[in-house]
């Protein structure tokens, strides 16, 4: 075995980031023969920090070849409308290689996905029909409730104490309204299956208090209208290939083991009662 030398930039995320917001900050991908890789220059603490990071494209010896996207100079004018003081629950870009080789890229405020040969050349972009909603009240007691549990735990003082919690989110969101974006994202994940089919993770906070949401929306070039794909609540999907979703399944508190679910031949568009 050897090791190869990724140019990276000094700074780091912060180390619970997932457990506090949603978003892959180290994440890593193979394209054609060249290698995929987040890059957050100035540091990685909240959601909205995905918003100033690149996404570099480097060699099989681990030296640079360029920025294939630099999402700070493209979402400078989303920035600046989201607020100086929104952190959290921000849309993200997301990005996803699929298995004919090709990479897909998620604009999250056009809601546009945009794709790229193995070369990182952009080949097509197309928008992608995902239905916008507000961040509710639940939404944001919710995300605080996580969020001060979670610090709860880290100051290792046993069981959270409820009635503390729900008394700390209610004085915070007081305080503190402004830090969560007035516009839910359009996705909190996203995979990619041939044929440029993409898949998008809906934001649910009644699923997971980050917003990871059991339902996936489908889009294809061989299907018109909204599909949607429903996993069984303890599975989380990592991957489409051949026909399969392979990802991670909960067996028991603390156990997880690889495993996959066959998809159906055909996904075909539910009836429109069936959409909401």
């Amino acid at each position: 075995a050897s090791v190869v030398p990724a140019t990276r930039s000094s700074a780091n995320p912060y180390a619970e980031i997932e457990r506090h917001t949603y978003g892959k900050p180290l994440a890593m991908a193979r394209l054609g023969d060249t290698y995929l890789l987040m890059d957050h220059s100035d540091g990685l603490s909240y959601t909205v920090d995905y918003l100033r990071s690149e996404l570099l494209r480097l060699g099989q010896g681990g030296e640079l070849i360029d920025t294939l996207i630099d999402f700070e100079r493209e979402f400078a004018d989303s920035i600046a409308v989201l607020g100086r003081d929104v952190n959290f629950l921000t849309p993200i870009p997301l990005w996803a290689t699929c298995p004919d080789g090709e990479m897909a890229a998620l604009e999250p405020f056009t809601r546009t996905v945009r794709w790229y040969g193995s070369g990182g050349d952009i080949l097509t972009t197309e928008t992608v029909d995902i239905p916008v909603s507000a961040i509710t009240e639940e939404d944001q007691r919710t995300f605080w409730k996580q969020r001060f549990e979670t610090q709860w735990y880290e100051q290792q003082q046993g069981e959270p104490d409820s009635t503390i919690i729900a008394n700390s989110v209610d004085n915070y969101m007081l305080r503190h309204l402004d830090q969560l974006s007035e516009v839910a994202p359009p996705a909190v994940g996203m995979m990619c299956a041939g044929g440029r089919e993409v898949w998008l993770q809906e934001f649910s906070t009644a699923d997971h208090p980050l917003g990871f949401g059991n339902r996936w929306q489908v889009d294809s070039q061989e299907t018109t209208g909204r599909v949607y794909v429903q996993f069984p609540e303890s599975f989380r999907p990592v991957r489409i290939v051949d026909g399969k979703a392979y990802g991670v399944s909960t067996v028991t508190e603390g156990i997880e083991v690889v495993a996959y679910v066959s998809l159906p031949d055909q996904i075909a568009p539910p009836p429109a009662a069936a959409e909401r």
